[in-house]
């Protein structure tokens, strides 16, 4: 499998997590201290931050992330 390969089954677990609102599968698939960098909000520094970040995103109604 190249990493190529891996990448594409971990953004479309990805996906399918949240498209189901399965956010601790969600949080899960990033490291202890993973990131998210948006143009549209503060920094999600580390799994606590990544876990409400993606609860905003449900919250709001998010479906195109």
């Amino acid at each position: 499998m190249t990493i190529q390969d891996e990448m594409t089954q971990l953004i479309d677990k990805w996906v399918a997590s949240f498209s189901r609102g399965d956010i601790e599968t969600c949080v899960r698939l990033y490291s202890e201290d993973g990131a998210i960098y948006s143009p549209y909000g503060p920094a999600a520094i580390g799994r606590q931050a990544i876990r409400r970040t993606h609860e905003d995103w449900l919250a709001a109604g998010e479906t195109n992330k």
